[in-house]
């Protein structure tokens, strides 16, 4: 389990999301859920942050931008936020580039 969390985090996050086979969405088996994937992909993807630099601007699309999409999903009936959803803390990143934690909405 914890190598398939792994992986999960570096599909949907590694280089900030900024590649070609980024993960945009993710299935999973009832069976992976019941021993704790979810609740461990969400372990590392908090560790992201942009001290290391494994976290950090989105090019193609501004911090208001992404969170409009965000909460647009998540008002989606049954819909939630599981992770993120929200703008970095402490950055000066130009308000033209997405500057948000990674986000994962179920």
């Amino acid at each position: 389990v914890d190598y398939v969390a792994w992986q999960c985090d570096q599909d949907a996050y590694a280089t900030i999301g900024q590649k070609c086979s980024a993960q945009s969405i993710c299935f999973i088996h009832e069976n992976w859920k019941k021993v704790g994937l979810v609740e461990k992909i969400k372990s590392i993807t908090e560790k992201r942050n942009l001290n290391d630099l494994t976290a950090g601007p989105t090019l193609t699309v501004s911090t208001k931008t992404f969170l409009d999409h965000t909460n647009r999903l998540a008002s989606i009936p049954g819909a939630s936020v599981l992770w993120g959803g929200e703008e970095l803390e402490n950055h000066k990143i130009p308000e033209k580039y997405g500057a948000v934690k990674p986000t994962a909405v179920f």
